[in-house]
């Protein structure tokens, strides 16, 4: 599978424009939708505050899934449920879940109230995404871990905490919609040992980002080895835009292809170690998190798309790849 992914925490596409888009998208060879609302949205009841002003609406979630239906897009919603979860902390209603008050990153496990909120959370999304096979729940960069007395005093470790928080969330998704599958972004978990990692066997399937053009060195030693020890299957991450810098106008298309081109070849590397590649996700970022600056928007990253989708189909980048992008984009 290949999924395009929409980051809606800046400049999000205009339902009418983005509902454009996914006929092209169709075209250029995208099998399915990452969807990253953040506060887009349309949170409602006790959390209606974690949705902006001009949120989408339920209608135009609809919209979004009559179209991708049509078109035969699959759509996987994007949560995130741990860190990275700026546009929730930032609130006054929810500040005091914070694991580090001022960072208004990483929400706390050890405080009451706050697997309420993440369940109410999901049970909005799932509500407007009927008939889904798979949900994403974040888990990137948690980096102000363990850090809070209530953890603390609960938890015994990093790893434990870590894995406590990702299966509970798990748990009740499966307890709730027992078809759906879960995704995290697999790197925390990088440089556990496989005893750590097995404890979310059952839970999760990791999708394994790097937006580099050379990724021969880029993971830690042994690192595969240890994912296909146990999990049956795992997605990747590649980009199109918003990985080249913090302050790119345009993305840098050579090295979103050679990141591209990079992954096939470690699609290949996998082959004989028994876990599958499900699919891949072409990420485009809009900001690094809730509170940075804007990097490209998403028209400027049209044409990188188109060529990185033509790449992965080609399985290199050729002279046709460019003709049939250019064809398609007029």
């Amino acid at each position: 599978q290949k999924l395009v992914h929409f980051d809606l925490k800046g400049a999000p596409p205009k339902i009418k424009y983005l509902l454009q888009l996914l006929p092209l998208f169709k075209k250029l060879g995208a099998t399915g939708l990452l969807m990253e609302y953040e506060d887009m949205f349309p949170y409602t009841g006790n959390i209606s505050v974690l949705a902006r002003n001009n949120s989408y609406t339920a209608q135009d979630i609809a919209k979004i899934h009559t179209t991708a239906t049509q078109l035969k897009l699959t759509i996987i919603p994007l949560i995130q449920t741990f860190g990275h979860m700026e546009f929730v902390l930032k609130h006054d209603q929810f500040t005091h879940l914070n694991e580090v008050s001022h960072h208004k990153m990483v929400i706390c496990s050890g405080c009451n109230g706050s697997y309420e909120l993440i369940e109410e959370m999901i049970r909005q999304i799932m509500t407007l995404h009927p008939g889904i096979d798979y949900i994403h729940i974040g888990g990137d960069e948690v980096y102000d871990l363990y850090k809070h007395k209530h953890t603390r005093g609960k938890f015994i470790s990093k790893e434990k905490l870590f894995t406590t928080h990702i299966m509970q969330v798990s748990s009740y998704i499966n307890s709730h919609w027992s078809n759906v599958r879960v995704i995290i972004w697999d790197d925390m978990l990088r440089t556990w040992s496989v005893d750590h990692i097995a404890n979310l066997k059952d839970y999760v399937i990791p999708m394994v980002w790097a937006y580099w053009s050379n990724l021969d060195e880029y993971f830690p030693t042994g690192m595969w080895q240890r994912y296909a020890k146990v999990f049956r299957e795992v997605w990747i991450a590649s980009a199109f835009k918003g990985a080249g810098g913090s302050d790119n106008d345009f993305p840098p298309i050579q090295q979103h292809v050679g990141n591209q081109e990079s992954w096939l070849k470690i699609i290949a590397s996998l082959q004989d170690t028994g876990m599958t590649v499900t699919g891949i996700a072409l990420t485009g970022w809009s900001r690094y998190d809730h509170f940075a600056n804007m990097v490209e928007l998403l028209p400027a990253g049209i044409t990188s798309l188109a060529l990185c989708l033509g790449v992965l189909e080609a399985g290199e980048m050729n002279h046709k790849v460019v003709m049939t992008a250019t064809h398609l984009l007029g």
